[in-house]
């Protein structure tokens, strides 16, 4: 039986990002998203924008790279929500 309506959607994470992304790439990304979600609590559930999140806090400084990377996240997890149209579908 799962439980995963039980579980805190996380839309915002604290803190740093546990994980180093390595490229731009998708395989690297996907490879990010996994190791970033070894480090969630087992009663979380991560919503796409935790990691578009780290990633504008990481390559703010980049707009090429950090745009290649958010479609690279889109792709990876499949989803085009953002941060609004994820809070809203909460409510």
């Amino acid at each position: 039986m799962s439980f995963d309506f039980i579980k805190n959607k996380v839309l915002v994470p604290s803190g740093k990002c546990p994980s180093l992304l390595k490229s731009n790439s998708l395989e690297d990304v996907k490879d990010w998203i996994k190791e970033i979600n070894r480090f969630k609590r087992p009663d979380e559930e991560y919503q796409v924008s935790v990691y578009r999140y780290w990633a504008y806090r990481e390559f703010t400084e980049e707009p090429y790279n950090l745009e290649e990377i958010l479609e690279n996240i889109s792709i990876a997890t499949n989803s085009r929500e953002t941060i609004y149209s994820l809070a809203k579908n909460l409510g």
